[in-house]
Formats: C-alpha cells, sequence, structure tokens
C-alpha cells in the first residue's frame, strides 16, 4: 500500500472516531440539562393535561408536605423532564415552582390550624413541608396577605354557621386551572 493510502485511511478513522464523540457528548448534553429527570419523556399532549396529572397527583398523595420536595421529583414522577413541567405551571397561572408548591403548602396550614387550633406557627411549618417558620411566615402572607397568626386570629372571630363551620371557605380561589373542565 501507498503511503498516502494509510495516510488517508488513519485521517478518516480519526475524523470518524471525532464525530462518534461529538454525538455521544451532544447526547450527553441534551440528557444533562434535565438531570434528575427520567430519560424516557412521556407526551402529554399539552401544558392542560400535564398540569391536571400534576394537581390529581399533589390533591391525592400531597407531595407537597415533603420539604426535599423539587421539581426534578415531580418531573420524575409524572415522566416528564423540568422545562415542560415549568411550562405547564406557568401556562396555568402559577409564577414558578415554588409558588405553585407552596400555594398548597398554606391550604394545608390553614386546615391544620382550623383542625389542630392549639399548634404553634412553627409546629404548623414544619407539618406543611416548610424548612422554616419564617420562610413558612413569608409565603403565607404573600398568599393571604396576612400572617398566620392574624389568618388564624380572623378566622376564629368569623361567624358560625348553623351545622358549627365557618362561614366561609378556605378554598384556592386564587387559583383557576384547567382541571376545572376536565
Amino acid at each position: 500500500m501507498s503511503l498516502l493510502f494509510k495516510c488517508t485511511s488513519f485521517l478518516l478513522a480519526v475524523l470518524l472516531a471525532a464525530l462518534v464523540c461529538y454525538v455521544c457528548v451532544m447526547r450527553y448534553r441534551a440528557r444533562s440539562k434535565d438531570a434528575g429527570s427520567v430519560a424516557v419523556v412521556k407526551d402529554h399532549g399539552s401544558n392542560d393535561e400535564l398540569f391536571c396529572n400534576l394537581e390529581k397527583w399533589f390533591q391525592e398523595e400531597k407531595p407537597y408536605l415533603n420539604p426535599e420536595l423539587g421539581v426534578s421529583d415531580l418531573s420524575a414522577k409524572l415522566l416528564t423532564n423540568r422545562t415542560y413541567l415549568s411550562a405547564a405551571i406557568k401556562a396555568n397561572g402559577m409564577i414558578n415552582f415554588n409558588y405553585y408548591v407552596n400555594s398548597y403548602r398554606v391550604r394545608e396550614a390553614m386546615e391544620i390550624f382550623i383542625k389542630e387550633p392549639g399548634l404553634r406557627i412553627g409546629e404548623v411549618a414544619f407539618k406543611c413541608g416548610f424548612n422554616s417558620a419564617s420562610t413558612f411566615t413569608m409565603a403565607f402572607k404573600a398568599y393571604v396577605n396576612m400572617t398566620p397568626t392574624q389568618w388564624r386570629i380572623w378566622y376564629l372571630q368569623k361567624p358560625v354557621s348553623e351545622d358549627g363551620s365557618q362561614t366561609e371557605d378556605i378554598g384556592r380561589e386564587h387559583i383557576d386551572t384547567a382541571c376545572d373542565n376536565a
């Protein structure tokens, strides 16, 4: 064989190896953008469908009570990635993942205050999935425009109906979702 043929073969082998490495690096980068999410992404069809699946899971399993809950945990559970999940949350009126999770935690806090009015603020905070009482108080005030203490006093002063319950619901009126029509 001639020297030219050997050099050409060598260069082609090097270029092929470089191309294989490039493809592997690009695949790795695409997967690492969604670190923590599963490799196979389920096609949910729309943000509304994904958000409804998220709502159903939150209402049935209450994962928001886990203080370590992260967007990667949710996306893995729902067989999607962080980008799709964040887009679905934003498309349904939430500012971001933390806002969404904290909305459930604050609602849970209200229910705990009603069922166990003697608990201290810190105890309620930890029962709802918050890592600290100060974070809980800031989130509560952001959603309700009152501190937890102010809300508890307000709620206890509300008129009581004939059946013994408070006259107003503590529902999540601030969240209007596409799931209501599903």
